[in-house]
């Protein structure tokens, strides 16, 4: 191979493995903007805001009750009753990739009466947890909590 040739397979090479490195990085940054906008939509009550960033299909965790709801319609039904008998707020504190691509982020969710007084019976309380997102084709498919106490 002449030395011409091996320079053009290798900036082939090059520029090929740029933009997948680039698309990578894009991707994660990606993930963390679209939990972010969620968590922002989430803490306006903007449930339309929110279910744009969820696959149709979405599996979301149940904080309430402890098991999950499926779909955009069941969601927001959990969603408008949640907020019907509380008001949460949850303030992302971290985000972390995890090994299989899901994004952890560690919350502080505050829950209050629909009067701002602390209201811990609703089987939501005032304390940090880590929400883990997976997602498919770019939009949020499964919600779990992680609970460590």
């Amino acid at each position: 191979m002449t030395v011409l040739f091996r320079m053009l397979i290798a900036g082939a090479v090059w520029t090929t493995l740029v933009p997948c490195l680039s698309h990578a990085g894009e991707k994660e940054m990606t993930k963390i903007e679209v939990l972010e906008d969620l968590y922002d939509r989430f803490n306006a009550r903007d449930i339309e805001g929110v279910l744009e960033k969820l696959a149709d299909d979405v599996t979301w965790a149940n904080g309430m009750e402890n098991n999950y709801v499926h779909g955009h319609d069941g969601v927001r039904q959990y969603w408008t009753y949640q907020w019907s008998v509380v008001n949460p707020h949850v303030t992302p504190v971290s985000f972390h990739q995890d090994a299989n691509g899901s994004i952890t982020v560690e919350v502080q969710q505050v829950i209050r009466d629909l009067d701002g007084n602390s209201d811990q019976t609703h089987g939501l309380e005032d304390k940090t947890v880590g929400h883990i997102f997976s997602f498919k084709n770019g939009k949020v498919s499964r919600f779990d909590i992680r609970d460590d106490r």
